[in-house]
């Protein structure tokens, strides 16, 4: 017969979806001040990843019973220090992944002798903690 029904499907508008951003950087040091500040951006996307317990002692155990919300973040992409690529609302850090050393195995020797890697790929993503409007897209979001 070769024949079907139409389902006269439709699709409504339900939701807007939060935006999510993901970068990658490789960074490289050159010398011992720069493997520190590698270390410490590190640290610090580290931190702002995860949230703070909220504990509470019961029966003299202290127990974690909830989570303050990590702080977000605000980003801003420029080039030259001109503002290049969308604005981003302030934002949540989904994730954050290191690969140290992916194309060598060589390191970075300090003067007292500290040993750092010598090339650190950082990947995370981010995600608004607020939905956009298409007055927010006019303004540059």
């Amino acid at each position: 017969n070769k024949t079907a029904p139409n389902p006269n499907t439709r699709a409504l508008f339900k939701q807007v979806s939060l935006r999510t951003f993901q970068f990658s950087f490789k960074l490289v040091p050159v010398n011992e001040r720069e493997a520190k500040n590698i270390s410490e951006i590190i640290k610090f996307f580290r931190t702002e990843l995860y949230p703070e317990d909220i504990k509470e002692t019961v029966q003299g155990t202290e127990l974690a019973i909830a989570y303050k919300f990590p702080d977000r973040i605000q980003v801003e992409m420029s080039h030259d220090k001109q503002i290049v690529g969308p604005k981003i609302a302030p934002a949540y850090i989904d994730s954050f992944t290191t690969n140290y050393n992916s194309g060598s195995q060589t390191f970075l020797k300090g003067e007292d002798g500290t040993a750092y890697f010598s090339e650190t790929d950082i990947n995370f993503s981010l995600t608004e903690s607020t939905a956009l409007s298409r007055e927010a897209i006019k303004e540059g979001f």
